[in-house]
């Protein structure tokens, strides 16, 4: 009886007894708290990735090498890594004529006409792409 009169006596003043802790503290308690914390944890690196992402929107990657023009190829693609060039050309049939350029193994199929006249073969050139979307920006002779 004396532990009912404690509990009761500690309920009436507003505390809770330490034998009534299990009740609120429980299991499911527990899940909730380490839910809340994962929560908090995965919007934090949400905002860290959204803040460099911002921040490497301003900025490009740039290859410079020399390019070899493996000109018009009929059947198999020369594939990336293959041949020792960082940056190469070649022109395939495909219904109609597309010419690709390989920069460190990446391929961009060259649709722009202007820059495709750019890309000249045999010398050196820059090539500027973003670095997470792997856009083709420019194509400049060294």
């Amino acid at each position: 009886m004396t532990a009912d009169a404690e509990v009761d006596l500690a309920n009436r003043n507003g505390r809770l007894h330490p034998s009534q802790r299990g009740k609120i503290l429980d299991f499911n308690f527990w899940a909730a708290a380490v839910l809340v914390v994962a929560g908090i944890a995965g919007l934090v690196a949400l905002v860290v990735k959204a803040v460099g992402d911002v921040g490497d929107a301003n900025r490009l990657n740039d290859v410079t090498g020399w390019t070899h023009d493996f000109g018009e190829v009929s059947g198999k693609r020369p594939a990336p890594g293959q041949y020792p060039y960082p940056i190469y050309l070649y022109t395939i049939y495909e219904r109609i004529r597309f010419t690709y350029l390989v920069v460190n193994g990446h391929s961009y199929r060259l649709d722009d006409a202007d820059l495709r006249n750019r890309v000249q073969g045999e010398r050196t050139n820059i090539v500027l792409s973003t670095p997470r979307t792997k856009i083709l920006i420019n194509v400049l002779p060294a």
